[in-house]
């Protein structure tokens, strides 16, 4: 798994400027109650870092004091991401440290419908609406790296389980180019088309990227991992903060079983999203 020397923490440590865009970034972003809930949800006790008259400017330092210390920048990130934390300005303040902006719901139509159109020669389907209904409901984006024999083996064997299942899953690899998307674009269409993702973790490569913005912009992810092995330990709490995600450990002789039981949790997790949207949401009444 990727070693704590390649994580967010070098980034701080021992880099005052840094540290100090942190807390003002705080301080502007969230409530002192929001602080407290971060340092309750970080596992740092209240005594450790709020002392008796504290402006929020202080509150903050001493928060990111302690949050430096004891290495938990990366994990603060996750949940400044997840959607109960996010603020927009995250992605402008760190920007130079590599954080994505979600994609806007128009920009990932405009991908969506690039999908369509390089598709358009195979569908049956007359409208985009119809596609995407139709591919919404069986359709699953499979990711990890493929790059190897053994790897893509693997990938293939994932996807012929989910073919089993009734599903119709591909694998971005074998998709064709959209000639005005980047490669990241590309992978983000296709995944916002599909019922769900299924990301194979056990070796790093280019898909911790991939599982990052699929992530963040709340797309249903089903994360395997074979005993003993992963990509990346900055990613191993993703699940905690986003509750669209969940990982599932296996050994070489369950994996179809596992798989099983990732594909109940998503339909599951769908299924109750729907009814939350059916309530929250009067015109669907």
């Amino acid at each position: 798994m990727e070693t704590m020397e390649n994580s967010l923490n070098l980034h701080f440590e021992n880099n005052p400027a840094n540290q100090q865009r942190l807390i003002v970034f705080l301080k502007q972003s969230y409530s002192e109650d929001e602080l407290y809930a971060l340092g309750r949800i970080l596992s740092i006790e209240k005594d450790d870092y709020v002392g008796r008259g504290m402006t929020k400017q202080q509150l903050s330092g001493s928060l990111v004091e302690m949050i430096v210390q004891r290495s938990l920048i990366e994990r603060l990130f996750v949940i400044l991401e997840s959607p109960a934390y996010v603020r927009p300005r995250l992605y402008q303040v760190f920007r130079d440290l590599g954080f994505k902006e979600p994609f806007s719901e128009d920009k990932l139509r405009e991908m969506t419908e690039g999908c369509f159109e390089e598709n358009k020669s195979n569908s049956a389907e007359k409208s985009f609406s119809e596609w995407l209904e139709k591919c919404k409901k069986s359709m699953v984006l499979v990711l990890g790296k493929d790059n190897t024999h053994e790897t893509w083996t693997r990938l293939k064997m994932i996807c012929e389980q989910l073919k089993m299942m009734g599903y119709s899953p591909f694998l971005i690899k074998d998709q064709p180019d959209i000639g005005h998307l980047t490669n990241e674009e590309k992978m983000l269409a296709y995944a916002a088309i599909a019922r769900f993702i299924v990301i194979e973790k056990s070796v790093p490569s280019g898909h911790i990227d991939e599982a990052h913005i699929c992530a963040i912009n709340r797309l249903v992810g089903i994360w395997l991992r074979e005993e003993g092995m992963g990509d990346t330990w900055m990613q191993g709490d993703y699940e905690v903060s986003y509750h669209h995600i969940k990982g599932f450990t296996y050994n070489k002789d369950n994996l179809g079983s596992i798989i099983e039981n990732g594909v109940t949790w998503a339909e599951e997790y769908l299924k109750g999203k729907e009814q939350q949207l059916n309530r929250i949401y009067p015109f669907r009444r």
